[in-house]
């Protein structure tokens, strides 16, 4: 019904008990729908299915337990109401990216996007799938001139594969603009990396 009514619409937020959040997604996913996942409570196997599913399909899932999001300017659950600008941010910390977020809004600057992919996505046996989409996308976004990617301690193995897409290997390199210069920083615990786009202005 709501797809009949918004035929535009390619976002879907799903905030249901856990133990539905999984059939509910998959559902979206087929409908060609990228999808928000707010509930926690979804097992790990789960989100490995529903990203594996994403992943056919070329849609991200968000989550699970993904608490924070801006996408297009529009803050979606517990984010901030920021300006728009040229950085987009890719966590796997909600608080990290409500942080950061606030901090390119304090410093005059602002976000053209915020994916938040859930805090078990840089984990060995999610290898990373949701930061990995994110930053192809955000790589391909005319909008986007500088990535930052956040993390809570990351899987060794995930964080080389996430590091070197950021760098300009894998996906990113074939996109419109690619990414470079990596440079780590710390927010409180979480590892803070930002990548520019070479054609970016400087920041």
């Amino acid at each position: 019904m709501g797809l009949r009514e918004q035929p535009g619409t390619n976002l879907v937020l799903i905030s249901t008990p856990g133990e539905y959040a999984a059939a509910e997604a998959l559902k979206a996913l087929r409908f060609g729908l990228n999808v928000m996942v707010f509930s926690d409570n979804v097992s790990l196997s789960e989100e490995v299915l529903l990203k594996q599913e994403a992943e056919r399909h070329n849609l991200l899932v968000m989550g699970p337990d993904c608490g924070t999001a801006i996408v297009a300017g529009i803050p979606l659950a517990f984010a901030n109401a920021v300006r728009r600008g040229p950085v987009g941010v890719i966590g796997a910390s909600g608080t990290g990216i409500q942080q950061v977020t606030s901090l390119v809004d304090q410093y005059g600057l602002g976000v053209s996007h915020a994916i938040g992919t859930g805090g078990r996505d840089l984990g060995s046996e999610v290898s990373g799938a949701t930061m990995l989409r994110a930053i192809d996308e955000l790589a391909a976004d005319k909008d986007t001139q500088v990535i930052v990617l956040i993390s809570k301690p990351p899987a060794p193995d995930v964080a080389n594969k996430v590091l070197e897409r950021a760098r300009g290997g894998g996906s990113c390199a074939r996109s419109a603009y690619g990414c470079a210069s990596v440079r780590l920083c710390r927010v409180f615990n979480s590892a803070v990396y930002a990548a520019a786009k070479p054609r970016s202005r400087t920041l």
